[in-house]
């Protein structure tokens, strides 16, 4: 059976963008609110549901961490990093992708994470994704099935089995976490790695394929300088529950 990524404090893949479909830098186009302002509810910083952060949607956004994830080898992958080292493989622009992290069972999983001041911070509180072809001679479309829903409907499984979820950021809880899911409204292309396959997903080609992702999402606002902490808790329908912690560190940004 494949493996499904489970996310950080997620499920993913994520999914997190970087060699299928490189998030680009897009200051220009930027519809960030200042820096750790206060949602107007209270909770946690981050952007609103339907928002779209520098010119995107948070959909967009889900995928395009998968991609990020799906596209860095195996050494210096973010979701099999067990410290935190590799967080920045692969990041640019003004989001920074913070990975699920694998947990190989453990209860609770705490990483750390330096990055520059000023990025958002897109992260995952679980989440699956399901690509094609795959060896599996089971993994195929039932007949007049289109690969759409073969594929929607395995992530969706997935992701439905999550049965509590919390999300806290600099220990400000994200209000109603459960209604930040997003899934691919269509197939939109991976490429992963060659050396994943072993590790992280059994279907990938190392060529570009179609896949479907669904999960749950968040976007801080971007940060100041100085440590921050994002902490996110799932449980499932089995009883099975996880917490990772992502300890970061913000640095400040020099003047020319």
């Amino acid at each position: 059976m494949r493996m499904r990524i489970r996310l950080i404090a997620a499920l993913l893949l994520s999914a997190p963008l970087a060699c299928s479909a490189p998030h680009e830098s897009e200051e220009s186009n930027s519809t960030a609110m200042p820096l750790e302002e206060s949602s107007p509810s209270g909770g946690a910083a981050i952007f609103p549901l339907h928002a779209r952060p520098y010119g995107h949607t948070m959909v967009e956004w889900s995928e395009r961490w998968s991609q990020w994830i799906y596209g860095v080898p195996k050494d210096e992958n973010p979701q099999l990093d067990p410290t935190g080292e590799h967080c920045g493989a692969n990041q640019s622009g003004p989001v920074w992708f913070l990975a699920s992290v694998t947990t190989g069972g453990a209860p609770n999983v705490t990483r750390s994470c330096t990055l520059p001041e000023g990025k958002a911070v897109l992260f995952s509180g679980g989440g699956s994704l399901w690509d094609y072809p795959c060896p599996d001679p089971a993994h195929e479309p039932a007949p007049g099935q289109s690969l759409y829903d073969f594929l929607r409907q395995g992530a969706k499984n997935a992701v439905d089995g999550i049965s509590a979820l919390s999300v806290t950021l600099d220990g400000r809880s994200v209000n109603e976490p459960f209604d930040h899911r997003f899934a691919s409204p269509r197939l939109f292309q991976i490429t992963g790695h060659p050396s994943l396959t072993d590790v992280l997903d059994p279907c990938i080609t190392g060529r570009p394929q179609p896949a479907v992702a669904d999960g749950y999402f968040f976007m801080a606002l971007p940060l100041r300088a100085g440590a921050h902490t994002v902490v996110t808790r799932t449980t499932r329908s089995t009883g099975a529950s996880t917490t990772r912690t992502w300890d970061l560190t913000v640095v400040a940004r020099t003047m020319p």
